[in-house]
């Protein structure tokens, strides 16, 4: 698949849970499924490789995020970065998770990275691949629910799982010692025709968040930002 074409089916995408093109079945068939995908993805899509500078970077933070609880250090995380200017990130169960460049572009500093990560390991520790797609009917508004098919992948994107995977994320940051307000700053920039759905400062994320937050006494001073950020975000900036 063409750069340019996944760039299109995925534009401003930033929050996602992806799956193959059949919905993750019991938790025990998780990790057979979730590498299935990564075969997928590593077939059609162009990544940085692992021993590039800003895939060591993103999987050293995404590990310090990951391992803020005791289920996160059972899990092998796994984090890929995706040659793609579209500020994104999805995962896939297991410990895969992926980001792409322009998600280093739009985050404004190492807290807000740490949000779009910490957002995609909240789906994994709140047991999102372990669950069925909604229901088509009954009393789930399954209208909410959006389905885009990307290659051989389709995001899933349930505006209840988005919403649970940015409370994790908040007691994430917290616990690693960074911003969690971050996340709230993150969800407020999101794109209006993002596909959550939830892209506006007015939505349900933002109230959510911002409901959270304001009883919230998190252990950070404020936003935390590192050279080493900054260095790399200004390098992926030039080219």
């Amino acid at each position: 698949m063409s750069n340019r074409r996944q760039s299109a089916a995925i534009a401003a995408v930033l929050f996602a849970c992806a799956s193959a093109a059949q919905a993750y079945g019991p938790c025990q068939s998780e990790q057979s499924r979730s590498r299935e995908t990564a075969r997928r993805i590593d077939r059609e899509w162009p990544q940085r490789p692992s021993n590039d500078e800003l895939s060591r970077y993103i999987q050293s933070l995404g590990e310090r995020l990951g391992r803020t609880s005791l289920t996160g250090r059972a899990i092998p995380w796994r984090f890929t970065v995706l040659r793609d200017r579209s500020p994104y990130a999805f995962s896939i169960g297991s410990g895969f998770v992926y980001i792409a460049d322009g998600a280093l572009r739009f985050a404004r500093n190492e807290s807000e990275l740490a949000a779009i990560l910490a957002h995609e390991i909240g789906h994994q520790l709140a047991g999102h691949f372990c669950e069925p797609d909604p229901p088509s009917h009954g009393r789930y508004d399954s209208s909410a629910v959006r389905r885009d098919e990307v290659g051989t992948l389709v995001q899933v994107i349930d505006p209840r799982k988005e919403l649970e995977a940015d409370q994790y994320a908040v007691d994430i940051l917290r616990d690693a010692g960074l911003d969690p307000r971050a996340m709230l700053e993150v969800a407020k920039r999101l794109p209006a025709h993002s596909g959550s759905g939830l892209g506006r400062p007015e939505n349900e994320r933002v109230f959510a968040l911002q409901n959270r937050l304001r009883h919230f006494r998190p252990n950070a001073p404020g936003v935390q930002d590192s050279y080493e950020f900054r260095r790399l975000r200004e390098h992926i900036r030039d080219q």
